[in-house]
């Protein structure tokens, strides 16, 4: 997906969601690695292969920002196929 909602929580609360992940190309691709740092880590569940049609879920965690309101943080997953690629998304929610 290009947005990921981890819902609504506290400041400095720690959320995580599961995000289906499809293969929509006829070669198997490895999700081998993202975005890891202090609000945001996809690295769980990887590496992943999603054989050709299929899909597997990964988790995306996150650590709420300190200020009430909606926030977004970009994130980053890395496909090895036919070369290094990168997919981006956002990960979204709302601090109470």
């Amino acid at each position: 997906p290009d947005f990921v909602d981890v819902g609504v929580g506290d400041a400095g609360e720690a959320r995580s969601t599961r995000v289906r992940l499809t293969n929509r190309t006829d070669q198997p691709i490895r999700v081998i690695g993202g975005s890891s740092d202090c609000s945001c880590t996809v690295l769980a569940d990887l590496p992943v292969e999603i054989p050709p049609g299929q899909s597997r879920s990964i988790t995306v965690e996150v650590r709420l920002p300190g200020a009430s309101g909606l926030f977004t943080r970009p994130a980053v997953l890395k496909i090895d196929r036919s070369g290094m690629r990168q997919v981006r998304f956002l990960v979204g929610g709302k601090v109470r």
